[in-house]
């Protein structure tokens, strides 16, 4: 089968919707597939990403951006290769949602009746500050382009809500979880090898963030909480460590931490990948995840996998397979007193982290197997190129 992959951006400081693309299209390579990936160079600096694809035989697009407003990244480059190559293809799968590059392949798959897959990746809603213009794409191309899919990928049930709140028909969306690739997890890092290389002494018991510093990702309300732990709890034995890259709000989240008087007590490592993502974790003793509005954490799945425990935002997907898998805890948004209270329970009760990190490294393993979510993606796309084939003839 001949797959192309539709990414608005490859460079994977953008996230989730870069990083689940990337490991599934390795899996589908190893499955026998070939696989294209289509993008552009949107601050894209990390080259070794995106040739680790190409050394694996995965052909990558890099098109010139010729314009960004928002994030809508505009490159003609884009037009030019599906004008010339969309026959190639027997399957397209796009990700994201509301991207140029999906309004132009869109248009051309249904011209040229080859089947695309959208995998919107948590984007659907319009709560954010460019709601505006969220809603003015949807009315514009949107609406259409989720009509004309062949199916829509869900991660779970409150997004195959969304997309039923948006016209899609039930029976279209299929529920895909995001994968781990084990790869990194199997075999954990040594224990210190992280709190060695930022010269955290061993003493030291790590709270760890990973993740874009981003205005919507709840940071202060972590960092807040962090400073009630450590100034109206006593709890001075610790240090707070954030891994990710700025995404415009280095600066904000720099100006509290120095504002609260805690700086001694906040490492920033910037955007951290492999194995030096995975030691970070395992010489964590908590991980937090604090963004209220994130659909699909899956830092929360790749620390439990490293035997870390978690806490997430109570009302969010991630709280409900915390609670499934018994890893971790869920608070409410802003309640700092209760954040602090349990960050403080974990770190003093030793063998409670090491239970709830056993738990969470077998959770994942028995549910977000890669092998398990190749086999259904790739039954996906074989159902999508029949039913289109039987329209057809």
């Amino acid at each position: 089968m001949n797959i192309l992959y539709v990414i608005p951006f490859i460079s994977p400081e953008k996230g989730g919707s870069v990083a689940i693309p990337y490991i599934n299209s390795v899996h589908l390579k190893k499955m026998g597939n070939d696989v294209t990936i289509l993008t552009t160079d949107f601050e894209l600096n990390n080259y070794q990403y995106y040739k680790s694809l190409t050394n694996l035989g995965i052909k990558v697009i890099i098109n010139k951006t010729n314009l960004n407003i928002g994030l809508f990244v505009v490159s003609l480059g884009t037009l030019n290769y599906i004008i010339h190559n969309i026959n190639d293809f027997n399957v397209i799968h796009m990700h994201e949602y509301r991207s140029f590059q999906n309004i132009v392949v869109s248009f051309f798959a249904k011209l040229y009746k080859i089947p695309y897959i959208v995998q919107a990746h948590g984007s659907l809603t319009h709560f954010n500050v460019l709601h505006k213009l969220k809603l003015l794409y949807d009315v514009l191309f949107g609406y259409k382009l989720l009509k004309g899919a062949s199916k829509v990928i869900a991660f779970n049930q409150k997004e195959l809500k969304q997309y039923v709140s948006m016209g899609v028909c039930k029976k279209r969306i299929e529920i895909v979880s995001n994968p781990i690739d084990f790869v990194d997890y199997v075999n954990l890092p040594l224990k210190n090898n992280f709190k060695k290389k930022y010269n955290i002494p061993e003493t030291k018991k790590i709270i760890l963030y990973v993740g874009r510093i981003h205005k919507l990702k709840g940071i202060e309300f972590l960092i807040s909480s962090y400073a009630y732990l450590i100034k109206k709890m006593n709890y001075d034995n610790t240090v707070l460590v954030l891994v990710g890259p700025d995404s415009g709000y280095l600066s904000e989240v720099k100006r509290l931490v120095k504002f609260l008087n805690i700086d001694n007590s906040v490492f920033f490592t910037g955007y951290l990948f492999g194995e030096n993502k995975v030691s970070s974790y395992v010489d964590s003793v908590i991980c937090i995840y604090p963004s209220p509005w994130e659909q699909f954490g899956i830092v929360t799945l790749e620390a439990a996998a490293s035997g870390t425990p978690v806490i997430v935002v109570k009302g969010t997907p991630m709280a409900c397979l915390v609670d499934e898998g018994k890893f971790g805890f869920s608070v409410k948004y802003g309640d700092e007193y209760e954040l602090s209270s349990i960050m403080k329970y974990i770190l003093d009760n030793n063998e409670f982290a090491k239970t709830l990190g056993q738990n969470g490294r077998r959770f994942v393993f028995e549910n977000f197997d890669l092998v398990k979510i190749g086999a259904k993606l790739e039954k996906i796309y074989n159902i999508s190129i029949s039913e289109i084939n039987n329209r057809l003839y």
